[in-house]
This record gives structure tokens, C-alpha cells and sequence, in this order.
């Protein structure tokens, strides 16, 4: 794999989400960042030597517990339904778009029930890897 993990988040999770961010209640604009950002942890793991991504996509999100959520949106909206036992939310129906505060926003119901803006988890995700990379080099 010859693109750094820096190129990508810089060149593509980055751009994306901007883009989203002047879409906030486009789905399918939200539904790539989060596939770039969880895809991120697959490209770290084998650069890393590790064929166990999803050991190392636990790892994360044990480290970022927001990371977690978007790995679950992400299997979710893959699979339609995610069958891992530590995922928090049961599929693709468990986003939709409703009001947040004062404002629409896409919002992910957890499986306890509890809601989340998915924009926040995926700057809290985009933050996680920023200082990851960023104490790691150029990898």
C-alpha cells in the first residue's frame, strides 16, 4: 500500500467530510465518511504488519469509544445488519434523521435506547486518528 494513512485522512476522509458538513442531512454523504473513517483502521492494522483487523478495530475502539459507534455505522450500513456481539446498534435502520436540539441532524439510535449525533462521533473519530498519526510519523 503505497498512500500514507496521513494522505488518506488528509486527501479523502477529510475532503468528504467537508463536503458532508455542507450536506449535514445527506445520508449517503455520512454514510462514506463513516466507510473511509472505519477503512482507515484496516489500511492502520496492515501497515502495521497485522492481519487481525478486527482485533485492531476493537483495540480503537476500546482507545475511542466513538470510533467504536462509527464501526458499527459502518458494518450497519454494509451488511445491513451487524451481528458482532459488541456492536452498539442492530443495523442500517438505526440511523435516521431527526431533530437534534433545535437543528435536524443524522442521529444514530444505540441498542440501549440512546441516541448520538453521528457528526460528533465522526469528529471525535477524525480527532482520534489525527493524534494517532501524528505521534506515529508518516505511516
Amino acid at each position: 500500500m503505497s498512500e500514507s494513512l496521513r494522505a488518506f485522512l488528509e486527501g479523502m476522509v477529510k475532503p468528504a467530510l467537508q463536503t458532508w458538513r455542507e450536506d449535514p442531512l445527506a445520508e449517503h454523504k455520512a454514510k462514506a465518511v463513516v466507510g473511509f473513517v472505519n477503512d482507515l483502521a484496516e489500511r492502520y492494522a496492515l501497515l502495521s504488519g497485522r492481519k487481525d483487523t478486527h482485533m485492531v478495530r476493537d483495540e480503537l475502539a476500546a482507545e475511542c469509544s466513538d470510533f467504536g459507534l462509527v464501526r458499527d455505522v459502518a458494518d450497519g450500513t454494509k451488511h445491513r445488519v451487524v451481528g458482532r456481539q459488541n456492536s452498539r446498534v442492530h443495523g442500517a435502520e438505526s440511523t435516521k434523521i431527526e431533530v437534534s436540539g433545535d437543528s435536524p441532524a443524522i442521529i444514530v439510535t444505540l441498542k440501549d435506547g440512546s441516541k448520538r449525533r453521528l457528526m460528533d462521533a465522526v469528529d471525535a473519530s477524525v480527532a482520534m486518528w489525527d493524534a494517532k498519526l501524528s505521534s506515529a510519523g508518516n505511516i
